[in-house]
């Protein structure tokens, strides 16, 4: 939950007690506000960006270069009160993250000619595959023996941003810059209601999304060619129920009854592209399962990787119900606590791997080659 909303928290760690033993790891224990018998509310808004962040003491840049852009708003805000004085209370929270964060990197492409088989004026040699011999016109291959899926692989290659030397292959030659974005909206809210001088009642309700597009990253395959990031999300929804009875001044119960969902949704950029339905490659899942469109991995000797990331597209859907109470006991210098943690937890998996096929290519390959990757 938000900061705002966020009363008390306890870090657990090492040997816990048995209400908490079931799960290793670090565990957060939190509790939230509730509202009071006066109105309380708070706004804040943090802001960062390019203009007031100094800069990275790595980045180097040139004279009247601006720096990488970057926009980070954190925003929101509580507010709670009674509903019935001394008897009902609410408090509610909000917070959105609105960020845009440059990511900049070099790549290496083909040039437009070496693209359309003509390999002139580079310092490499290329054979009719079929013979060994060169081509009538050296080192420019026969139009007629280019494969359609080659050329329309290879025209999702970016045009060059950098001029390649005369004479030299191409090396670093395109400038990658793209905007990841993130926007997440996160509600918190409770209800506090005193039932009688022996019962208390309250609800909580939990919301938060967060829809992102990452452009380059390990998600992602970290690529450097635009067209090939991936959007991601994460939904949850948190709903909890809680009694308290006081039987006696030394024996007390709490029930808790509780609902959580959280979805994962991962989805390649290029999912538009029907790439492998429109070739009907051999090997792939085309016509078989749903969101698996885009580019295969091409991965060229020497050149940056085009294509989606092979462990995409993802879809989670977990759902878990709870049921927990627990009995306090005070007897003269001893508390006891007893209880019981029933909980159900449903995993729904959607995973693909490799469902677009990978495609290598270098110049050592056992099948015939053109001797240049």
């Amino acid at each position: 939950p938000s900061i705002d909303a966020i009363q008390e928290f306890k870090m657990l760690s090492g040997i816990y007690s048995a209400e908490y033993g079931r799960n290793s790891g670090g565990q957060v224990v939190i509790n939230t506000k509730s509202g009071t018998n006066q109105f309380h509310g708070t706004a804040y808004e943090f802001l960062r960006n390019q203009a007031l962040d100094a800069r990275n003491f790595f980045l180097r840049l040139k004279p009247g270069e601006k720096a990488p852009s970057f926009k980070r708003n954190l925003f929101g805000g509580s507010f709670g009160g009674p509903i019935v004085n001394d008897k009902t209370f609410f408090f509610a929270s909000y917070e959105g993250l609105r960020l845009r964060q440059s990511v900049t990197s070099l790549a290496t492409v083909p040039t437009a000619a070496m693209i359309n088989g003509d390999f002139r004026g580079l310092p490499v040699k290329v054979v009719n595959p079929f013979t060994g011999q060169e081509f009538a016109t050296p080192n420019v291959i026969n139009p007629a023996l280019i494969n359609p899926i080659g050329q329309a692989l290879a025209k999702f290659f970016p045009a060059p941003t950098t001029a390649t030397p005369a004479g030299q292959l191409p090396s670093n030659n395109y400038n990658f810059s793209a905007t990841r974005r993130e926007n997440y909206n996160q509600i918190s809210s409770r209800f506090d209601h005193t039932l009688s001088s022996k019962d208390s009642l309250y609800g909580t309700y939990n919301y938060y999304d967060n829809p992102a597009f990452e452009p380059s990253n390990a998600l992602c395959g970290s690529r450097v060619l635009p067209g090939f990031g991936c959007n991601t999300g994460l939904t949850t929804q948190l709903i909890g129920i809680v009694e308290t009875h006081t039987f006696t001044s030394n024996l007390t119960n709490e029930i808790r009854v509780g609902f959580n969902r959280l979805r994962q949704p991962r989805i390649q950029e290029d999912d538009i592209v029907d790439f492998v339905n429109q070739f009907k490659i051999p090997g792939t899942f085309f016509g078989e399962t749903p969101f698996n469109g885009g580019v295969p991995q091409v991965v060229i000797t020497g050149f940056s990787t085009i294509g989606g990331a092979t462990n995409l597209p993802q879809d989670r859907r977990d759902n878990t119900y709870q049921f927990v109470d627990n009995l306090i006991w005070i007897k003269s210098a001893h508390t006891l606590k007893f209880g019981v943690d029933i909980r159900r937890f449903q995993s729904n998996l959607y995973f693909i791997s490799q469902g677009r096929g990978i495609f290598n290519f270098n110049p050592t390959a056992t099948a015939p080659t053109t001797g240049n990757p």
